[in-house]
């Protein structure tokens, strides 16, 4: 009996230290991204750069770019990368978010979530916001000052992007509601019910956010309350995500064709018919947007009146969306390639042949660009000495 009773703390001493192990087996195999040296340069910090989602960098860039390396995320990039602190953040489709060094070209960090993410994620002062379609946890705030989350939340299955305006995050899961939500604490401020699924980004410009839903209907609610300020049925599919140039908001459709409207009253201004659907952001380039269509052919639009400026055929699908820096505009197609062309009146400046097809849309960061291609890889363009 004594020496029963003399096995216990042996015993207890066993399974703690198993617990232990196990506990430490788990986290490893988790994983975390971590970083200490900050900088000011200016983000990518969302899906097109920014709440307006302009796409867009005024950047000189004359220079001819060459590939400085190609990095290689464990799986393949399903979303649109961000940038900051001289980091890309990528998430992957079999669960995993990678952070890579964009001097060095190396792999810093890893999430393993062990759930497919499908929105683009928010990278904004050293937190990563991000979303997964599975899981206990659907939403997450990461910390990757403090390596850890900042908080988690369960609120549906999210595939359109993320955005933060001030301390305020805006997401809309698929099942058609649409969040304000405190960036720091992760509480719930409103929600709003649309009429149907929700695959578009929301857009914010001022006091106003933008809603649009599938079946084609477009909402303005307050940014504060979440009260309707107008509403507007376009009568065609919505799966874009919107741009604007702070007075005008432009969206693709999925009945090919690009409209715009009144950002303040709603009413529509012009539409404009193109050969196919529009799954594309606009990049907003001054004097005009240009976008991609899955007809093959990106189109630049006077902003104000919707007339054609000029238009490149691709002779491809072209589903991501352009990006413009200067005065040139960059982006990549399903004929696995990446193209430059003038944004004034789009003559081809090179192309670029990648190892797949362009599926995600890139980003930019202090001269950089980053093109994620299908097979696992991100294209990472810039300037170098004597080029």
């Amino acid at each position: 009996m004594l020496s029963n009773i003399k096995r216990i703390p042996f015993l207890q001493a066993v399974i703690f230290a198993l617990i232990c192990c196990y506990f430490t087996l788990f986290v490893a195999c988790a994983g975390r991204i971590r970083i200490s040296e900050f900088d000011s340069v200016e983000h990518w910090s969302e899906f097109g750069g920014g709440p307006l989602h302009e796409n867009r960098r005024t950047d000189n860039y004359d220079e001819e770019l060459t590939l400085l390396f190609k990095l290689k995320p464990r799986s393949m990039v399903g979303t649109t990368v961000v940038t900051g602190d001289n980091t890309v953040f990528c998430c992957t489709q079999k669960g995993m978010f990678q952070a890579f060094n964009l001097t060095k070209g190396k792999e810093i960090g890893l999430i393993k979530i062990k759930s497919p993410m499908l929105s683009a994620p928010v990278y904004n002062n050293r937190i990563l916001y991000f979303t997964t379609i599975e899981g206990k946890y659907t939403i997450r705030a990461y910390n990757v000052a403090k390596a850890k989350y900042a908080w988690r939340e369960n609120l549906g299955i999210f595939e359109s992007p993320l955005t933060v305006s001030g301390d305020k995050l805006f997401a809309a899961n698929r099942s058609g509601t649409a969040y304000c939500i405190d960036k720091n604490t992760g509480e719930v401020i409103w929600s709003y019910k649309a009429d149907s699924e929700i695959f578009s980004g929301l857009l914010v410009i001022d006091n106003m956010v933008f809603i649009g839903s599938l079946n084609g209907v477009i909402t303005s609610v307050d940014h504060g309350t979440g009260e309707k300020i107008w509403e507007y049925d376009t009568g065609q599919k919505l799966r874009a995500t919107p741009s604007s140039d702070g007075n005008r908001i432009f969206w693709g459709t999925l009945d090919n064709s690009m409209i715009a409207l009144d950002a303040r009253s709603g009413q529509q201004l012009w539409r404009f018919t193109t050969g196919g659907a529009v799954f594309t952001t606009p990049s907003v380039a001054g004097s005009c947007i240009i976008f991609g269509c899955n007809d093959g052919v990106v189109y630049s639009l006077n902003p104000i009146t919707g007339s054609e400026k000029w238009r490149f055929n691709v002779g491809a699908v072209v589903n991501t969306s352009c990006i413009t820096v200067g005065s040139r505009i960059f982006f990549g197609a399903l004929n696995e390639k990446i193209y430059a062309l003038d944004s004034n009146d789009g003559t081809p400046l090179w192309e670029y042949p990648v190892e797949g097809r362009i599926v995600a849309n890139p980003a930019y960061y202090d001269g950089k660009l980053i093109f994620p291609v299908e097979h696992r890889f991100l294209y990472v363009f810039g300037i170098t000495e004597g080029s």
